[in-house]
């Protein structure tokens, strides 16, 4: 006999709000491995990460490949009784469902691996809550307001734009407010 529950949380995207199982949530881990890994020995080792998430009951929503990345701060590592401190390592996450009771079995299995710098499991919603990308504007009195894009620097100078990328000529605000009058029907 399984009963569903909502999860009450912040409206987050179109699954914010969702019905589980009894007993299981939205987890995300994230987790930073050791950089002694070669290149190519990143994808068995998400494998064997992604193995041991389904032997402790969850199933996969989403993750991100690691990626080589500098660490904020020097992370200490004791592997086979020897202490490495590590400035870089490869960062990636997956997002699973999984039991509640589960979670302690799933922590401590990333901390006693030894390929594993660091490891962080939180509960959290199954869309997407990556922030997106915000244009960057900028304004100085007097002028009209411009919008950063890509291929575009922030003191204006070209990258590579295409002709068809190119921004429009800038218009006044009083140009601007009039056009924004014309658009909007009450």
């Amino acid at each position: 006999m399984t009963e569903n529950i909502t999860t009450d949380t912040p409206d987050v995207g179109p699954s914010a709000s969702e019905v589980l199982d009894e007993g299981k949530k939205i987890y995300e881990v994230s987790y930073w491995l050791v950089p002694l890994i070669a290149e190519e020995g990143v994808p068995a080792k998400v494998t064997e990460i992604k193995d041991a998430l389904t032997k402790f009951g969850a199933t996969l929503v989403s993750e991100e490949m690691p990626k080589m990345q500098p660490i904020a701060y020097n992370m200490k590592k004791v592997i086979k009784n020897d202490r490495h401190t590590f400035s870089n390592g490869y960062f990636g996450w997956i997002k699973f469902e999984g039991e509640i009771e589960n979670t302690e079995a799933i922590g401590k299995w990333f901390k006693d691996s030894d390929d594993i710098i660091r490891h962080l499991v939180i509960s959290t919603v199954r869309g997407d809550t990556r922030a997106p990308k915000k244009l960057q504007t900028s304004r100085t009195e007097g002028e009209p307001a411009t919008i950063s894009k890509p291929g575009v620097g922030a003191a204006g100078a070209k990258k590579d734009v295409k002709e068809s990328e190119k921004p429009a000529a800038p218009i006044s605000e009083a140009e601007l407010d009039k056009t924004i009058e014309e658009l909007v029907v009450e």
